[in-house]
């Protein structure tokens, strides 16, 4: 006997091919979605559901470079929107239904001027942008982004972005008991693309918990290990983690030339987004 032989006597399985999942094709958005099982998954699928924010922090930590941003510190802060718990707003209940229907035209009749998008929060601090891609409204979220050129640099009492509420939304409709069909789900992965190519680095930032939006995206079901896939497919296709990678030079100089600031420099570039003087100083963390 050939030693090939020997080793097909002594292992059977050995000749065996390793079962592969089943895959079928989402008409919805072109992406892959597969039928999968936990006892199913081959050595490259268990790959490709790795958790997404793993994906980016290796990514980074092989460059050098940290895989979460505060958005909160005094270096970031002057960059976002963001929302105290100071100001207490309403947000009309036609603006909502809009928002969770799709009717981009309704936006484009009432609301196709910036600052008075922007000026729109609810009690929590989020703004439409938060609650569109809460509800994976990703022709709100173009109109916004590219229509009406809406900051994605928004964050809400929680300190957290839209794309911190686009990935939490996507775990709470897995968790659900409802039944989520395949163009829902196309929906927030299109959201998230819209996104991305606006502000890839948006999945560096933390919330005030030191939560960066894809860590709430877990592997907890099969549902979810679907979607920690097609989140990766995305973040491939779309080259998330090498713009990702490409823009954090510009990061770094941003943080360097910042922490060359006196207080007061950084205290003068926050007063267009705190308010006033005294809601600036008090968010450097000094006192007068």
């Amino acid at each position: 006997m050939t030693a090939i032989e020997v080793l097909q006597s002594i292992l059977p399985s050995w000749r065996e091919s390793p079962p592969r999942a089943k895959r079928s094709r989402s008409s919805a958005c072109g992406m892959e979605v597969e039928d999968m099982t936990t006892s199913g998954l081959t050595s490259a699928s268990a790959s490709n559901t790795t958790s997404p924010c793993l994906l980016i922090s290796r990514a980074l930590a092989n460059h050098g470079y940290p895989d979460r941003l505060d958005p909160l510190s005094m270096d970031y802060l002057m960059d976002f929107d963001y929302d105290d718990g100071n100001m207490h707003r309403h947000i009309s209940a036609d603006i909502l239904m809009a928002i969770q229907e799709g009717k981009v035209n309704l936006f484009i009749q009432n609301y196709h001027q910036r600052d008075l998008i922007m000026a729109q929060r609810n009690s929590h601090g989020e703004t439409l942008l938060h609650l569109a891609c809460q509800s994976g409204s990703f022709l709100i979220v173009k109109f916004f982004l590219h229509d009406v050129k809406v900051s994605a640099l928004v964050l809400d009492q929680h300190g957290r972005s839209p794309f911190h509420s686009l990935c939490m939304a996507m775990m709470n409709m897995n968790r659900s008991n409802d039944v989520v069909n395949d163009t829902t789900k196309c929906n927030y992965l299109e959201t998230m693309r819209i996104l991305l190519q606006e502000k890839p680095t948006l999945v560096l930032f933390k919330d005030k918990q030191g939560k960066t939006p894809l860590e709430y995206i877990q592997q907890l079901s099969p549902e979810s290990m679907m979607i920690c896939r097609n989140v990766n497919e995305l973040l491939h296709s779309d080259r998330v983690v090498e713009r990702i990678v490409e823009e954090m030079p510009n990061q770094m100089e941003k943080i360097r030339s910042r922490q060359q600031m006196t207080t007061w420099e950084k205290i003068e570039s926050m007063l267009d987004i705190s308010g006033g003087v005294e809601a600036a100083v008090m968010e450097s963390g000094f006192s007068i």
